[in-house]
């Protein structure tokens, strides 16, 4: 009798945009309306930039003579909140900062939220795992940090056709390419992000804590999403499916 065939999965959680517009307007929902957010997520960590090129054409009196005047603008956010005051205190500050400086939007290069170690944990996890036992020395901190970079969703299949749709308004707009924030670790905010050291958790094969973080950070589901990948006979991880975390937890 054949074996059956056993399929690898593993997942990713992830914010289709790396538009820092978006981003803000998620944080600003959450500020204006859910005061447990507030207390519970911050962003502590946050790094964009932006490149913008602008041209002005000049015809004279010749019809084969034209000068074009070609200027760039960059602007860079590098927000830390050990050196920084508290970051949803300062939106409408960064707002106005990015209105005034004429670069429209920018680009998130990385994000990182506190979260709260409390909600995510399960008896199993703290069973389980030791890197979860929140009373170790080690690990003594109650908050995690959720790290979240910028990572280029490719050209065909489907996560590449849901980021592209999620952000085809800055990609025409400001030229962002079809790029995408995945959740790439979870550390110990006191002994490993703090500190620059640490793996953190691996989080490819647990869906529930990957959709748990996500549901902290973004408790209605306005951009978090995570996505399913399958191992192919080559070894290749190739995206099958895509859901809101809240779907996949009551799949």
């Amino acid at each position: 009798m054949p074996r059956a065939k056993v399929v690898e999965y593993r997942y990713v959680g992830f914010i289709p945009t790396t538009s820092l517009n978006k981003v803000l307007d998620m944080i600003e929902y959450y500020v204006s309306s859910d005061p447990e957010w507030v207390k519970n997520i911050e962003v502590i960590e946050l790094k964009a930039f932006k490149n913008k090129q602008t041209y002005k054409e000049e015809k004279f009196p010749l019809p084969f003579f034209t000068t074009i005047k070609t200027s760039w603008l960059s602007a860079t956010l590098d927000y830390n909140f050990t050196h920084h005051l508290r970051f949803t205190d300062q939106l409408d500050k960064l707002r106005d900062a990015i209105k005034s400086s004429g670069v429209g939007d920018m680009v998130i290069e990385k994000i990182v939220f506190s979260v709260p170690k409390k909600p995510i944990l399960t008896e199993e996890l703290l069973k389980r795992d030791k890197y979860f036992n929140i009373r170790s020395p080690v690990h003594a901190s109650v908050n995690f940090a959720a790290v979240f970079e910028s990572r280029f969703a490719g050209r065909n299949g489907v996560y590449a056709r849901i980021v592209a749709e999620e952000t085809e308004e800055e990609r025409k707009e400001y030229k962002f390419k079809t790029s995408a924030l995945d959740l790439v670790k979870l550390l110990d905010l006191k002994y490993e992000w703090a500190k620059g050291k640490g793996t953190g958790y691996p989080l490819g094969e647990d869906l529930s804590l990957i959709a748990r973080i996500l549901l902290n950070i973004d408790p209605d589901q306005l951009l978090v999403k995570t996505r399913q990948l399958e191992k192919t006979k080559v070894g290749v991880w190739r995206p099958v499916k895509v859901k809101k975390p809240g779907e996949w937890l009551h799949a």
